[in-house]
């Protein structure tokens, strides 16, 4: 063994002290060890939290995040909003439910600062009709007029026989050339209400559809604000159990009626946090299987693998202990560092003891042995130690906190790994019973000619090309900055959260901007209307409706010719309570009635929307009259039905048929509440008129609206900056840690040709794993983000111990490329399988980051593999390069 010069040889001799000390005192070095894990352990158990924020991995100096900020301390109320969405067949159901649910959560003032639900809310219904265009109120004011008969019929008479007795009347009116203008609505729903109930289901009458709303979803969302429990893990965990809870509770024909659906942030945070955890014990437990049984294979000897296995699981555990004590919680990105290190832990056992049991070969005693393969090996680990580290720590100067945590505790990790490798592995193997050494020393490869068969100038030129191609690619990586993409598809609080999308003003992806007062609100709502990706403002202005005056006319009109519903109305819930099943008779009579007069309609009028209504009314009748002889307990039924929203219906009209002027003096404080803060600060809600999960659309939404004001928060700017400052941080992570390594190894080794070795294969890797997540369509994301950066840390160590190893062998008057008949090449195999295996894991995660970034980084090990073994042969063969070095030493 020739000694080594200049910094090699500082390492080499400072690590043989090190490890000939364990091995004098081998039981007082695992004592101390337990020691720390102990420490470790408790340190990790209380302080050791996990943050599934996704907008705290970024630096809060960036402007998003302030004017978040902003508009947080502004509007505390708006801040970690639970949101109920429920979804029915018709309005009058989600109506119906929405409003159930929230008279249950305002009970629990203990738990909820504030439910808001517009569906149900006073003003709202009684001042809805003041919302709508003059002339959509025009028509349905004529509606109402023309079903005044119907409804003071059904309010004398409620039930099947009064309903259907006035429907023929006033089909034959309609006969007769009278023109109503509910006619054809009314058949379209007493038909539908028929056809369901033939077939099995329950399908109320909407009252509204009749009257002329007929809205393409019939989706409401309650909005909750809790409140937070801050001694807690999940400080919303009890609120989003109660609301939970509350749907549960509530009776059977409610929650029939319509779905019911939990999002918002405090439910997504603890689906995410569910998930992810979830996947990383799995990955965790998976890596560990598939590492174990790699190492089996490759290392044979059950004291090597427990020895390393035992190094691995300390090393997470004092890694875990360190994140606890120096940064004190977990985000979506730095969790990934368990898995992270059970690929780059073991890497440090693999070549030691592989480098060992070569040693064995050679030397009988098993001292002499540890200290060949320490000084063997010990520089490469050392270097490979650095170098990884290194290109950890580039994630730290990142805008992207996420990543920047995941580099500090992963690049303490690493150096964590490498001591307890050399400590813990040597004082292992003293104290294991002794072998025999193996007759030989363990070749890798038993015919050196066959790597040079294989690995061919061919193989590599082809792989160099391959590169050349994947760099065409590179104009079409893209960065996936939407969270919810990272999240688990199948959770329901992101099932639901997509259900936002559907209606135009529930729309979760919006802008914010706070103004400063009144004045300055109105000027940017007139200015940002104007943008063509700007579907609408919403501000404390829209809560007052225009042509207020002509409205209030059009319903004080409505309101005389419909006086009874005031008169009336307040003990239709008791008389409808009172009621009997229909009589079978009257109502087998009334149907006959109607059947009559749809019949004749549908003859006179065929082809048009009335006579196509009453024609579909006919044969659910005949359908129903059929189907009632056989089963007379249908005609109940069929009441319940129709009669089942009548009263809600009444009430909502005695409502509306009182609307006031509205003011911005008059609006409900909870209104006000969520536009003006309480030192005078307005919000403006902008809704995009695109889908703005396209990222082309989101983009021009966002620029339009910033040059307006860039002051901007919300959902969108938010998703979209992130996005930015993550690809900008990935690119700066990137280079950062390429320059790094390159100094360092030159620092270490004096030789640009020894740096250009280990960086070729590196970047043609680099390369295919960029373009091959542009052809499978793997973007980057928060997550996997960290794959490039990652790779040169990762591919530089199977290089390094490669070339290192072959400039020992040049250096000792022996060949270059007599490298591939070591133990090395072995090591650098089973290390990048191990890798694979426990980065690959992560792939089963049910959270799509963590899957994704499992799915890029085993690519990346993959070709940094294939490129390792492939082209970094051929260019030790191109010169003498380390036998020259050889000589001149």
């Amino acid at each position: 063994m020739k000694v080594r010069q200049g910094t090699e040889r500082v390492i080499e001799k400072a690590l043989l002290h090190w490890v000939g000390g364990i091995g004098r005192h081998p039981a007082l070095a695992l004592m101390a060890l337990a020691l720390l894990t102990g420490l470790a352990i408790f340190a990790a158990l209380n302080d050791l939290k996990i943050n599934t924020d996704s907008s705290e991995m970024i630096d809060g100096r960036e402007p998003f995040r302030v004017n978040a900020r902003a508009m947080d301390d502004a509007f505390p109320n708006l801040k970690n909003q639970i949101l109920v969405i429920v979804r029915a067949d018709t309005p009058d159901e989600a109506d119906y439910v929405t409003g159930a649910l929230a008279d249950s959560l305002k009970t629990r003032r203990d738990l909820f600062q504030d439910v808001f639900s517009p569906a149900s809310d006073p003003f709202f219904q009684r001042q809805g009709l003041l919302f709508l265009d003059l002339g959509d109120l025009i028509d349905m004011s004529s509606k109402m007029s023309s079903s005044g008969p119907l409804l003071r019929e059904l309010m004398d008479n409620p039930g099947i026989e009064g309903f259907f007795t006035q429907l023929s009347r006033a089909a034959q009116a309609s006969e007769e050339g009278i023109g109503l203008p509910m006619v054809a609505g009314a058949y379209r729903e007493v038909a539908d209400v028929i056809d369901a109930l033939l077939q099995g289901e329950k399908r109320p009458l909407s009252w509204q559809h009749m009257f002329g709303r007929d809205d393409a979803i019939n989706q409401r969302v309650l909005v909750i604000h809790p409140i937070l429990d801050y001694q807690s893990l999940q400080p919303a965990r009890a609120a989003v159990d109660a609301v939970r809870a509350a749907i549960d509770s509530l009776p059977d024909e409610i929650v029939e009626a319509a779905d019911i659906a939990l999002t918002g942030d405090p439910v997504l945070r603890t689906e995410e946090l569910k998930s992810v955890s979830q996947g990383i014990e799995i990955s965790a437990l998976v890596s560990l299987i598939l590492v174990a049984a790699l190492l089996m294979i490759g290392l044979r000897r059950w004291q090597f693998v427990l020895s390393a296995l035992l190094g691995l699981v300390v090393s997470i555990i004092l890694t875990a202990g360190f994140a606890a004590l120096a940064i004190g919680e977990l985000n979506l990105v730095s969790i990934a560092f368990t898995v992270l290190l059970i690929g780059l832990g073991i890497d440090f056992a693999i070549h030691l003891l592989l480098q060992y049991r070569e040693q064995r070969g050679r030397h009988a005693d098993h001292f002499a042995a540890m200290a060949a393969a320490i000084s063997e090996v010990g520089p490469a680990l050392f270097l490979a130690t650095v170098t990884t580290s290194f290109a950890f720590f580039a994630f730290v100067p990142t805008r992207f906190v996420g990543m920047a945590q995941l580099g500090i505790i992963s690049g303490i990790g690493v150096l964590i790994a490498f001591a307890v490798a050399i400590t813990l592995i040597p004082a292992c193997l003293a104290l294991w019973p002794k072998t025999a050494p193996p007759p030989n020393a363990l070749p890798p490869v038993k015919e050196p000619s066959l790597w040079r068969r294989r690995i061919t100038y061919g193989l590599a030129g082809g792989t160099v090309l391959l590169s050349l191609v994947a760099a065409t690619a590179l104009p079409n990586v893209r960065f996936d900055a939407d969270p919810m993409n990272l999240r688990d598809p199948q959770s329901l609080a992101v099932l639901a959260f997509e259900l936002l999308f559907d209606r135009d003003q529930d729309v979760p992806y919006r802008l914010n901007y706070l103004a400063p007062d009144h004045e300055a609100a109105q000027a940017f709502t007139a200015a940002v209307k104007e943008k063509p990706a700007v579907r609408t403002t919403i501000s404390l202005d829209s809560f007052v409706p225009e042509d207020q005056d002509l409205k209030l006319d059009e319903i004080d009109f409505l309101a005389g010719d419909m006086a009874f519903v005031l008169i009336e109305g307040d003990d239709l819930e008791d008389r409808m309570m009172a009621r009997t099943n229909p009589d079978q008779e009257a109502a087998e009579r009334a149907v006959g009635r109607l059947m009559d007069g749809a019949k004749a309609i549908a003859e006179t009028d065929a082809g048009t929307e009335r006579g196509i209504a009453a024609q579909q009314l006919f044969k659910a009748l005949d359908d129903f009259s059929n189907a009632a002889r056989e089963a007379p307990v249908l005609y109940t039924e069929l009441d319940r039905q129709l009669m089942r929203f009548f009263p809600m219906q009444i009430e909502r009209l005695r409502l509306q048929l009182t609307a006031r002027p509205v003011t911005l003096e008059t609006l409900p404080p909870d209104i006000r509440a969520r536009y003006v803060s309480e030192n005078g600060l307005v919000r403006v809600e902008v809704l995009p008129k695109e889908d703005v999960r396209d990222p082309k659309a989101r983009r021009a939404f966002v620029d339009e609206v910033s040059q307006v004001n860039p002051a901007l928060s919300g959902g969108a700017v938010s998703v979209l900056a992130a996005g930015d400052v993550v690809s900008h941080a990935m690119i700066q992570a990137t280079i950062t840690a390429l320059a790094l390594a390159a100094l360092l190894i030159f620092a270490l080794v004096r030789r640009v040709g020894f740096v250009l070795m280990v960086l070729l294969p590196l970047v043609l890797a680099g390369l295919l794993t960029a373009a091959m997540g542009v052809w499978l369509d793997r973007p980057f994301n928060f997550a996997n983000v960290i794959v490039l950066p990652l790779l040169i840390g990762l591919g530089v160590d199977s290089a390094i111990h490669l070339v290192m190893r072959a400039r020992h062998l040049a250096q000792d008057g022996g060949k270059a490329t007599a490298v591939f008949s070591t133990s090395t090449p072995r090591a650098v195999l089973l290390s990048a399988l191990t890798t694979i295996g426990s980065f690959g894991s992560l792939a089963l995660s049910s959270h799509r980051g963590t899957a994704s970034m499992g799915e890029l980084l085993m690519l990346a090990i993959g070709f940094t593999l294939l490129t390792t073994l492939i082209v970094l042969p051929v260019l030790l063969q191109l010169g003498n390069r380390f036998g020259n070095g050889a000589k001149k030493a």
